[in-house]
């Protein structure tokens, strides 16, 4: 096997492959990457949870399979100056990479022991942009989980519910909901597939633009081909919790405020404390709302914003880092309806009516 191939098409599709490769693992082989060269040059690499092939631009010399090293290959490519052509060629057991007078020799692994996911019949298919499937994704996927006892809420559920194609993400403590109309789908996705937090995460760094991105999925696994890369992940084996049941339906109070002004005065006012779960105390009167916290050592703060509120005062207590996490989803004014000061709360973007989320209460 052998290639060239300049400094930044395999530095691009290096690191990536990287990224899913695992560390930490017991099994050695995990750390590595599959250089496969026949009409083109791909990098796979997996941790058995999920797997990426990429393909990147380089002149074929010889085709063939090697397993590298790909960290300190990595490494090594970094270093080298910018606009670098990258010589690699495998031969024997080891790998050997030349740019200008610079040369190293790796040893490989045998390409039998690798493991590449099998291919599966996909029984759903979805065609979507990949700036929309990108900025879904991102509205949702703070509220994911990491609890592993939990299992089935560490991901991105993802449904269809008429004609819309909705993603939710719950922890227990918070629930975000952001909704597609006119999603290209076969198949049937009402039961809906829950993808991994990990996943979720690799998939988003990867969407720009306004290029295609093509989903298959069935029962276990699902691939997204997004530009020159196909990612396979196995789904999350588990139901998702009927989420509807926990959204409120009360409205005994409503407030609009813009969503900037309330992220911004809920950060000043959670600056007094060091504690990152520590609530903050909203008073909701006639025509404001006024934030507050305390720590542990008596300081405080406040601050009062202006709001249109209809219904009865109210005093409730949530999370800083929650409210501001659901404010940055927003671009314009958030909707808050209260049942009571124990009740969670429903927000929604006054200019979106595809965003929801639902949050819990803290006692204050």
């Amino acid at each position: 096997m052998h290639i060239t191939s300049q400094r930044e098409h395999i530095l691009a599709a290096a690191t990536r492959a990287a990224s899913f490769t695992n560390r930490k693992n017991t099994i050695p082989i995990l750390s590595y990457a599959l250089l496969t060269v026949t009409d083109n040059a791909t990098f796979t690499a997996t941790d058995l949870e999920r797997q990426i092939v990429d393909i990147f631009e380089a002149e074929i010399h010889d085709a063939g399979s090697v397993v590298l090293p790909i960290i300190p290959i990595l490494d090594i490519i970094k270093k080298l100056p910018k606009g670098a052509l990258i010589d690699l060629k495998h031969t024997g057991e080891e790998v050997t990479i030349k740019s200008g007078r610079y040369v190293t020799r790796m040893s490989t692994l045998p390409v039998d022991d690798y493991p590449v996911f099998a291919t599966f019949d996909p029984t759903i298919t979805l065609s979507l942009e990949a700036g929309v499937l990108r900025d879904r994704l991102n509205a949702v996927s703070f509220a994911m989980s990491n609890e592993e006892t939990r299992f089935y809420l560490n991901g991105v559920y993802v449904h269809t519910d008429g004609e819309k194609l909705t993603f939710v993400a719950t922890d227990g403590h918070r629930l975000a909901l952001s909704r597609i109309v006119g999603a290209q789908i076969e198949g049937d996705l009402d039961k809906g597939i829950i993808i991994p937090r990990q996943a979720v995460g690799d998939i988003a760094k990867l969407l720009e633009g306004d290029s295609t991105v093509t989903i298959r999925a069935s029962d276990s696994r699902i691939t997204f081909h997004i530009g020159s890369a196909v990612i396979t992940s196995k789904l999350v084996d588990g139901a998702f919790p009927e989420y509807q049941r926990v959204i409120p339906k009360h409205d005994q109070s409503v407030m609009r405020v813009p969503a900037s002004v309330m992220a911004h005065a809920v950060e000043r006012v959670a600056a007094v404390s060091s504690e990152k779960s520590r609530p903050v105390k909203f008073t909701i009167g006639v025509e404001d709302v006024v934030l507050s916290c305390t720590d542990p050592h008596g300081n405080t703060a406040e601050d009062v914003i202006s709001s249109e509120i209809k219904g009865e005062p109210l005093d409730i207590g949530f999370q800083a880092r929650y409210v501001q996490e659901v404010m940055a989803q927003i671009s314009g004014d958030s909707i808050w309806k209260f049942g009571d000061s124990g009740s969670p709360a429903v927000l929604t973007d006054g200019s979106n009516s595809d965003f929801m989320a639902v949050l819990m209460p803290m006692r204050v």
